[in-house]
């Protein structure tokens, strides 16, 4: 009976209670540092959605991230593999009070950090 209860403890503590679920719509893009517009939208989806459960975060784009939470902000970091190794990354700073969001890339090589896109998330 004791180790039943363990384990029924051990479950629920690993399941994401607090877990929090935010749907973003981008509203506007920029294409400076990016061949065009198109090459912009392929770093920046028009809608993408992020599960965030204490220091990580999951993208249904970028996949795996981690969550950092500073001065009322949450700033999501994805680093991305490019040639074979993680050597770019895309961060999220998301704004709760106001629901807003901007994303910028990371720089890459000799090239500068783009600010990518900006827009709205709902949480639920």
């Amino acid at each position: 009976m004791r180790l039943l209860l363990s384990a029924a403890l051990l479950a629920l503590t690993a399941t994401p209670i607090l877990a929090e679920n935010f749907r973003c719509v981008r509203t506007s893009l920029s294409s400076n540092g990016f061949v065009n517009a198109q090459a912009a939208e392929s770093w920046f989806p028009k809608v993408i959605e992020f599960r965030v459960n204490g220091d990580d975060v999951v993208s249904n784009y970028y996949g795996s991230g981690s969550v950092q939470r500073k001065g009322g902000r949450l700033y999501f970091k994805f680093d991305l593999e490019a040639d074979g190794s993680h050597d770019r990354s895309v961060t999220y700073t998301f704004i709760p009070k106001s629901g807003r969001f901007s994303a910028k890339l990371g720089a890459y090589g000799r090239y500068a950090t783009t600010n990518g896109s900006r827009g709205k998330c709902q949480t639920g």
